[in-house]
């Protein structure tokens, strides 16, 4: 299962914070990436799915990406500390892995020693992002591959793609910044720019152009959250070729500015 899980699925780290709460509550909400919660002191209460369960020290809670949840501290005078891990783990259909998943809870082992490396990345996140963003990645990775050793199960069931389209989606995620245009992508797929189109469209939802938007906006937003590098900036290095083609396209998928994404995101 692991080396199934790694041939198939790509971490993309986002985040890595760490909290020391008492009398605390975030009411319902969904967030748009695969999300941790490692609580190492007290004991957190879920809802999910209309059930509420608790998560004691020493556990991760597991949520897929887009799943409305509830979340408090389970006795109100008790300190509460955990570990919230952000990330995009998907195939390059764009399946999020904990899809897969039907666990919502695990114990995690040799908890102290994890608790020891996500300071150490909370901290360098803070310092220097791109930097965290790389230890997180392997961190994940070591941690997820941990979990699936000790009892942490996906379903493996292999779906039918096409490899022509899916080596397309390959190129366009590992080079956001080059300006793909619809008739090179169809000529990479060995097919016609309509027959391309309708293809792309019938597996992803979406059309090619509204894709690479999408993927380069989800990349603007980590470093939004995550960085101090200047909005100019950020649309170049996620390929956008303007500023303000950068945020036209921020705002019509995300209604707000990015500096107002930004801003939020500091509270």
């Amino acid at each position: 299962m692991v080396n199934w899980v790694w041939s198939n699925y790509k971490i993309d780290p986002v985040s890595c914070m760490y909290y020391e709460n008492s009398n605390w509550s975030l009411g319902k909400r969904k967030v748009r990436d695969t999300f941790f919660l490692f609580v190492t002191k007290g004991c957190l209460e879920v809802k999910l799915k209309n059930k509420w369960f608790d998560v004691p020290a020493g556990h991760m809670l597991l949520l897929p990406d887009g799943i409305t949840h509830t979340l408090k501290s389970k006795n109100l005078k008790d300190d509460l500390h955990q570990f919230a891990l952000h990330a995009h783990i998907d195939n390059i259909w764009g399946e999020p892995l904990l899809k897969r998943c039907e666990m919502e809870v695990i114990e995690v082992k040799n908890d102290s020693s994890w608790i020891e490396n996500f300071h150490y990345t909370n901290l360098l996140m803070h310092k220097k992002y791109n930097s965290g963003k790389s230890v997180l990645k392997s961190q994940l990775k070591c941690f997820l591959t941990e979990l699936m050793f000790n009892g942490l199960e996906f379903d493996c069931t292999e779906k039918s793609f096409d490899y022509r389209i899916e080596r397309v989606l390959k190129l366009i995620n590992d080079d956001l910044k080059y300006d793909w245009t619809v008739k090179e992508l169809a000529k990479i797929a060995n097919l016609g720019v309509v027959q391309f189109r309708k293809l792309f469209s019938n597996y992803l939802k979406i059309t090619p152009k509204k894709y690479i938007n999408y993927r380069r906006l989800q990349l603007s937003c980590q470093y939004l959250k995550n960085s101090t590098i200047q909005i100019k900036e950020i649309a170049y290095e996620v390929g956008f070729r303007s500023d303000d083609y950068f945020q036209r396209n921020f705002k019509l998928e995300m209604k707000c500015t990015p500096s107002e994404f930004r801003n939020r995101a500091s509270l």
